[in-house]
C-alpha cells in the first residue's frame, strides 16, 4: 500500500512540475506499479494469499482512479493556459497596424469550446471572449483615429464604421 502510495504521489509531483507530460502519467503509473513485487508472506495459507494479492490490486487501481484526476486537473490547468495564450496572442495581433480585426475576433471564438473543457464556467469565458473584441475594437478605432487626424476623408470613414448599422 505505502509503495503504490508514494508511486502514485511520485508520478503526481512529475505531472504538477512538467517533467512528466500529464498524457503519458497513466501509462507511467500503470507500468511502473507492475513491478511492485507482491510481499512474500511465509506461512500465509492460499486464501490469505489471494486475499493479499486483491488487496494489492485494490490498492493499485484506487490509485489509478486518483491518478485519473492528476490527469484530468492537468489537462484542464493546460487548456486554461491555451485559452490566456490565445487571447494574450490575439490582442498582439490585433494591434498591428492593418490587423483583420473581423478575423482575429472570429479566431477567439475556436477556442470557447477549449475554455469550457477547461472548468471555466461559460459565463466567464463569455465574457473574456466580449471583452477581448471590446478591446480590439476600441484599440482599432483609436489607432484608426489617430493616424486620420489629419484627413477629413478618413475621419467620415471612422464615424460611418463606428455609428452603421452593420
Amino acid at each position: 500500500q505505502i509503495a503504490v502510495k508514494n508511486l502514485g504521489e511520485d508520478i503526481t509531483q512529475q505531472v504538477q512540475s512538467g517533467a512528466l507530460p500529464y498524457g503519458q502519467a497513466a501509462q507511467a503509473f500503470t507500468d511502473q506499479a507492475s513491478k511492485i513485487a507482491v510481499p512474500k508472506i511465509a506461512n500465509l495459507d492460499p486464501v490469505a494469499q489471494v486475499d493479499l494479492q486483491k488487496g494489492v490490486t485494490r490498492n493499485i487501481s484506487t490509485q489509478q482512479f486518483a491518478m485519473a484526476g492528476v490527469v484530468r486537473q492537468a489537462q484542464q490547468n493546460d487548456y486554461k493556459d491555451q485559452f490566456v495564450a490565445a487571447i494574450a496572442k490575439g490582442q498582439k495581433l490585433a494591434g498591428m497596424p492593418g490587423a483583420d480585426i473581423n478575423q482575429i475576433n472570429s479566431n477567439i471564438e475556436s477556442f470557447r469550446p477549449l475554455a469550457l473543457n477547461a472548468g471555466i464556467p461559460a459565463v466567464k469565458v463569455d465574457e473574456a471572449i466580449q471583452n477581448f473584441k471590446d478591446s480590439n475594437w476600441l484599440n482599432d478605432a483609436t489607432q484608426r483615429a489617430m493616424l486620420a487626424k489629419d484627413n477629413m476623408p478618413a475621419l467620415k470613414q471612422l464615424q460611418h464604421d463606428l455609428t452603421a448599422d452593420d
